[in-house]
């Protein structure tokens, strides 16, 4: 009894060891490793492994897989999922399952799977699990025992995979996730750089998160006495205007120290972008000392367009711009497509550019 118990704790606490290590997983590359750094004491087998399944039917991508006979591995990946029941059958009951289930010893040898495998006379012991995300199995945990030395998977398999498989279906959807937000700001950043208006992203406090190329270019060509500390400095009162909550949009003009196109000085615009984290989007225009010839530039827009507009410059959506004018969201995209074509631009995140320039407002 005294054994049973400590090879309890023990299992215990390379399940807890297990947990911890998978859930500090970012992506996929490392749930993979960190899955192979901790599983071995849990599930005794010869090879295992995980798979993400292409939702289109492809191939499994292999993520992390260790043990086990490579061409084992390369036939099962190049053709015998097709032939996998424990796949099938865990994909439709979403549940760990082990050929043990399926077949009977004499069955399991003639399936397909066996034939596709291996010239073997024997069929390798498999156990796999489902790896759902959302609603989706998204991908595949899988195990082998040779039979010659190995006994079959059981009960205790079964139920052990299932706590595994739990812990894994978190950290992978993480990864998922976290994946999918990096490819949003890859095109985000991309887009930002190709507008033309100069912008810099910065926290509350003044640092500078992101400079698109037009704000680089803008800052190489002003004069020295732009791009030293006035810049600065006319940057960070901008900054201290927002904290202070009068006004949703700070201004304030960078001196030039000569004379002539070269060395005009900068307007700096900033506003609070309204996301989830404090975002303030600085716009570096040129001095416009004609302010007749500024206004008379900004395009006619109606008082209904305006307020449209005002929303926007809000974050709302359509829906939402729709409640709080008391109008229909038909209406608000209506007014939309007025401004697009008043404005000259062809999208949303264009229109924004030039709103929080300071050229519409």
């Amino acid at each position: 009894m005294p054994g049973a118990q400590a090879k309890s704790a023990r299992l215990h606490e390379a399940v807890a060891s297990f947990a911890a290590l998978i859930h500090e997983s970012l992506d996929m590359e490392r749930v993979g490793a960190n899955y192979m750094a901790a599983i071995a004491p849990l599930i005794q087998a010869n090879s295992y492994g995980m798979y993400l399944l292409d939702p289109r039917g492809g191939r499994p991508k292999r993520i992390a897989v260790n043990g086990g006979v490579d061409r084992f591995i390369a036939r099962y990946e190049l053709a015998a999922y097709a032939q996998d029941p424990l796949l099938r059958y865990m994909t439709r009951t979403r549940e760990p399952v082990h050929e043990g289930q399926l077949f009977s010893d004499v069955e399991w040898q003639r399936t397909p799977l066996r034939r596709a495998l291996t010239r073997r006379n024997q069929a390798p012991r498999i156990l796999e699990a489902p790896i759902i995300v959302g609603e989706n199995v998204r991908g595949v945990l899988f195990f082998t025992r040779r039979p010659d030395d190995s006994p079959p998977f059981g009960d205790d398999d079964v139920r052990m995979l299932k706590t595994i498989a739990n812990h894994v279906c978190l950290a992978v959807g993480h990864a998922l996730r976290f994946a999918e937000m990096k490819v949003r700001c890859e095109i985000s950043e991309e887009a930002l750089q190709l507008v033309d208006v100069p912008l810099m992203l910065s926290d509350p406090a003044g640092n500078v998160r992101f400079s698109n190329r037009a704000a680089k270019l803008a800052l190489r060509s002003a004069d020295e006495a732009v791009r030293g500390g006035g810049f600065r400095d006319t940057f960070l009162k901008n900054l201290d205007r927002l904290a202070a909550g009068h006004q949703s949009m700070a201004a304030a003009r960078v001196a030039s120290s000569g004379s002539g196109a070269g060395s005009s000085g900068l307007v700096l615009r900033s506003t609070v972008v309204p996301v989830g984290e404090p975002v303030v989007a600085t716009f570096i225009c040129r001095d416009e000392h004609d302010e007749a010839e500024a206004t008379a530039a900004r395009p006619v827009l109606s008082h209904r367009e305006l307020e449209v507009l005002e929303l926007l410059t809000q974050g709302l959506q359509n829906k939402e711009i729709a409640q709080r004018l008391f109008v229909s969201t038909n209406t608000v995209k209506y007014h939309v497509k007025r401004i697009y074509r008043a404005v000259g631009v062809a999208s949303r995140t264009e229109l924004l550019s030039r709103a929080y320039a300071g050229s519409l407002l």
